[in-house]
């Protein structure tokens, strides 16, 4: 069985673990990961718990197969089989973006939608792809201070494919009003429909636009499971902010709203210009 002091124990002796490696990268079995933390079972509580440690660390988590290191397609922590691979990367943090995280906690002033709500927002089905972008993606920016002419639903975004020069459309890209030129892009939003997995390769896809358009954020849904990742110019690996479920949205909104809100992101944007000019990057 498992004590919190114990446990709090080996998850600092893991990140140690992490960070002494030249790549800042483990692998571990499944089972000697739960084991390793003094967990006989993993309960959805202890998940949320080691998930919500992770992220704080700045921990990002894949899953591997047993047999081989290929992404598990439909895999989600917690409920790997005991034998498949746990891989745990630290990812260094922007130091605007931890002080960011470090302070939204503090915000005692974060506008916050009615219960009402967010009861919605939770009892809502979604059949496809385009229900999640309108009913859920557009109405949870809205909130979070964005508007209409912030808005650009299925944004061209002009990529190459090798040297094949490709036109995509992104989702949602968010903008500062109505100057929609990609220098002025601030967050990439993609939207799966419910039954896809939120896997490698959609999280590819949403990079991938993400590294095209420069915007500071990407955020991938497919209305059930909500990630926010921090694309980072100079690494192969985006830091993940945030990942939650539906039914958590009104529990992670302060947090969610110090990261997404407009003013935030704004400033956030600002402050990464400056530092970009000062380096030459």
């Amino acid at each position: 069985m498992s004590n919190s002091e114990s446990t709090t124990e080996a998850m600092a002796g893991m990140l140690q673990s992490i960070l002494a490696t030249p790549k800042h990268q483990r692998r571990l079995k499944s089972g000697t990961f739960w084991e390793r933390l003094g967990y006989e079972k993993r309960t959805p509580g202890r998940v949320k718990d080691v998930r919500e440690w992770l992220q704080q660390q700045h921990v990002i988590v894949n899953l591997a197969h047993r047999h081989s290191m290929l992404e598990l397609a439909n895999g989600t922590f917690g409920s790997e089989d005991k034998d498949d691979w746990i891989i745990l990367t630290y990812v260094q943090p922007d130091p605007g973006q931890t002080a960011g995280l470090e302070n939204h906690a503090q915000n005692t002033d974060t506008p916050t939608p009615p219960d009402s709500w967010f009861a919605k927002k939770v009892q809502q089905k979604f059949e496809s792809e385009n229900e999640v972008v309108c009913f859920f993606i557009v109405p949870l920016f809205e909130q979070l201070g964005w508007d209409e002419a912030d808005f650009w639903l299925e944004c061209p975004i002009e990529m190459y494919e090798g040297v094949t020069r490709v036109m995509k459309k992104g989702d949602l890209v968010i903008f500062n009003g109505e100057n929609h030129s990609p220098a002025n892009a601030l967050i990439d939003v993609e939207a799966k429909k419910p039954t896809t997995p939120l896997d490698k390769y959609a999280v590819g896809q949403a990079r991938s636009y993400a590294t095209t358009l420069r915007t500071p954020y990407y955020v991938l849904t497919n209305g059930e499971e909500v990630r926010v990742y921090l694309f980072q110019v100079a690494s192969p690996e985006d830091a993940l902010l945030m990942a939650f479920t539906r039914p958590e949205l009104r529990q992670q909104w302060s947090k969610l709203y110090e990261l997404l809100g407009k003013r935030a992101v704004l400033a956030f944007k600002e402050r990464r210009s400056k530092s970009a000019s000062s380096t030459g990057l």
